[in-house]
């Protein structure tokens, strides 16, 4: 069992007001997880709706109308991970396709050639029985060329620049894994989460391994398994991962997100903790 305590803090220099967010931060149960308990604390007290995006995330959305000095989220669960083992779900066609964030280009589709002609099968493709071994090479080639650096890039940044900048964090690492997986034929989506340890959330990647070789036809969901891949971290995932949402890209899955009325300076303050619960 893992459990997981997030906090984020938003303070104003200023009264703000008409204050409107969504959320992705708290897990729901998954294939590859069992939320035992999960707690969300908002303060100050606020309006809040919950649905399930299109991706299957929990979502909640919140607005406070009266002026407020600082909006501070705190989310505690316990899961159980079965992340290692993969999670056994249809494919969408959605996730073969590149977005704004994911589109590849240039050196990039060079590199996807290089990689997807070690373990394509002639014109068939990469099979199904070396995707995995597929995704941990991409993973040590991605490590191999990008440097870790928190300042280089922002939210907005493509995996072209990113790759280009050979600098980012898990974000672009993230983004540039997706681009080369769709690039070859493999789908792929994005993953916001945690996993042992404390600082902030990580993001990495999910390869999606069809029971057969066949694509899915008439644009309906193939059948198979998504596995994990870190390719930050360079490796596969684990079991002390935990899915807090799932999309095509960053902007599906973004934890916290906002707009407000007031002139005042902002400052963020997050920070999350994941551990063996004793």
């Amino acid at each position: 069992m893992l459990s997981v305590d997030y906090s984020m803090r938003l303070d104003f220099s200023a009264p703000v007001k008409n204050h409107y967010f969504l959320l992705r931060c708290v897990p729901v149960t998954r294939p590859c997880q069992t939320v035992r308990e999960a707690e969300l604390l908002i303060s100050p007290e606020s309006q809040c709706i919950r649905f399930t995006d299109s991706f299957g995330n929990l979502c909640i959305a919140g607005s406070k109308a009266e002026e407020h000095l600082f909006l501070e989220i705190r989310m505690r669960a316990a899961v159980e991970s079965a992340y290692a083992s993969g999670s056994r779900e249809p494919c969408q066609p959605v996730y073969r396709y590149g977005t704004p964030l994911t589109r590849c280009s240039g050196k990039m589709e060079r590199i996807a050639a290089e990689w997807r002609a070690d373990f394509s099968d002639r014109e068939k493709g990469i099979p199904p029985d070396r995707i995995r071994a597929a995704a941990e090479a991409l993973c040590r080639i991605i490590s191999g060329r990008m440097e870790y650096n928190p300042g280089a890039t922002t939210i907005a940044t493509t995996a072209e620049e990113a790759f280009t900048l050979g600098k980012g964090v898990c974000q672009d690492y993230t983004h540039i894994f997706i681009s080369l997986c769709r690039k070859a034929g493999i789908a792929a989506r994005y993953v916001c989460g945690t996993s042992c340890g404390e600082g902030a959330t990580h993001a990495w990647a999910e390869v999606f391994i069809p029971d057969s070789g066949a694509p899915a036809l008439n644009g309906q969901p193939a059948e198979g398994c998504w596995i994990g891949a870190d390719p930050t971290r360079n490796r596969l995932c684990d079991s002390s991962y935990i899915v807090l949402s799932r999309g095509r890209d960053f902007r599906d899955c973004q934890i916290d997100r906002g707009i407000l009325t007031g002139n005042a300076a902002q400052t963020m303050t997050v920070f999350i903790r994941t551990e063996e619960k004793k």
